[in-house]
């Protein structure tokens, strides 16, 4: 029998609370601190230090507004002479042979005579040139390239000691555009960011991109969604296998950029695609916060008013057994609520989405993650709340270390709307 958990008397909750005896077991957590053995970053572009204009490029400049990681973007401002907007820099060496991939962000206000983009990696006059002439969106893109693969080699450039760079946007006569953006040029392995119990499915990430940076000492994955086509505006990574039927998951996040003001973070479980989830959400297109369940695309949620700011820190902790979720910002209730009967499966999932707002305007939201944990918990059969009995499982191996597991909270409701 399912019980309505918004209809329990208050004094039986409390009592509940009281009579219960808590625990909790790890199943696994990441810190990410490992992560940066997948990748070498050859530039942050969080600074202009070093970059040389070239080519119809007049300025090379910072900008914070629109960015993807760390805490801006190279601006470089040009005007159509050559057909071309072009930078280089000479880099600390560094050892790329076993990397595989290369890739960076690249914005364009107007994709009309876009040709290419082209990345130059070596030394100067002995370098790998890459050139991505697949489509270029207006907004934000991501040219990947096979580090084995350049398009051309000018002499024989000494991969173990990488030491110059050149970032070229190539467009036809007619060009219009004021500037492009550039941000974090980095080698990683294939997927850049498998490890632990994270991992990458392309699919599932649609056009999302993840990666890691360092923050005040805390290492982030990155999670990046862009606002191209409809739903092809999250990014996803998905976490462990499968949900556990009874778990407490603890992290923070931050909206490192949004430039908008229209991004979302879900935390989902029982994942299935993009239309069959159950989760949690903060939105600032709305600012809301709250519960919501997706069973072939039909939304069911419960939300409260809540405004999050791009790069502050927020703790999340969410309390899920059987149907019932409790959700936390910060310690303070978010929700409480008991979802709809429903036969969902899959692993957990962290996502990013830029608003499904104007989707061809190019829009970008990142979240940083950081310090998860994953707990099996519950209350012993102690409490005289049969909803609260007692559940038993075998945990998986932790993966690193866990914070403590905090309390399962008593089961209450109120302050929400729909």
């Amino acid at each position: 029998m399912r019980i309505n958990h918004d209809s329990l008397p208050t004094a039986l909750v409390l009592g509940a609370l009281i009579a219960a005896s808590v625990y909790a077991q790890p199943i696994a957590s990441d810190e990410f601190s490992g992560y940066s053995n997948n990748l070498v970053t050859l530039d942050t572009c969080d600074a202009t230090t070093g970059w040389t204009p070239y080519g119809d490029t007049s300025s090379v400049d910072l900008n914070a507004i629109s960015f993807k990681e760390g805490s801006a973007s190279l601006q470089l401002s040009y005007s159509d002479s050559s057909h071309r907007s072009t930078a280089y820099k000479t880099i600390a060496a560094v050892d790329l042979t076993s990397m595989s991939k290369i890739g960076f962000w690249a914005y364009v206000g107007d994709s009309t005579h876009s040709r290419r983009f082209e990345l130059r990696v070596g030394h100067p006059g002995n370098y790998r040139e890459y050139r991505y002439t697949g489509e270029i969106y207006r907004g934000w893109n991501y040219p990947e390239f096979d580090l084995d693969n350049p398009y051309t080699s000018i002499g024989n450039p000494d991969m173990a000691s990488v030491d110059y760079l050149w970032l070229g946007y190539y467009y036809d006569s007619g060009e219009t555009g004021a500037y492009w953006l550039v941000d974090a040029l980095t080698a990683y392995s294939t997927p850049n960011f498998t490890a632990g119990n994270f991992y990458y499915i392309h699919q599932s990430n649609l056009y999302g991109i993840a990666n890691y940076q360092l923050t005040d000492g805390t290492s982030e994955l990155l999670v990046n969604g862009i606002s191209r086509y409809n739903s092809g505006n999250h990014g996803r990574v998905l976490y462990l296998a499968a949900t556990p039927g009874t778990f407490h998951a603890s992290f923070d996040f931050r909206f490192n950029c949004d430039d908008h003001d229209v991004g979302w973070i879900r935390f989902l479980w029982s994942f299935l695609d993009g239309h069959n989830y159950n989760g949690v959400f903060v939105s600032r297109g709305y600012n809301k916060a709250g519960v919501e369940q997706l069973v072939d695309n039909h939304r069911a949620q419960r939300e409260v008013a809540f405004a999050a700011s791009v790069g502050a820190k927020y703790h999340v902790d969410v309390y899920v057994q059987d149907e019932h979720v409790d959700f936390y910002i910060d310690g303070t209730p978010i929700t409480s609520w008991d979802l709809p009967p429903s036969s969902l499966s899959g692993p957990l999932s962290f996502e990013s989405y830029s608003g499904n707002i104007d989707l061809f305007q190019g829009y970008t939201t990142t979240v940083a993650i950081s310090n998860v944990a994953i707990f099996w918990a519950g209350l012993t059969a102690q409490s005289p709340d049969p909803i609260h009995r007692e559940i038993v499982h075998s945990p998986a191996r932790a993966a690193g270390p866990l914070p403590a597991a905090r309390p399962m909270p008593a089961r209450t409701h109120g302050g929400v709307c729909q």
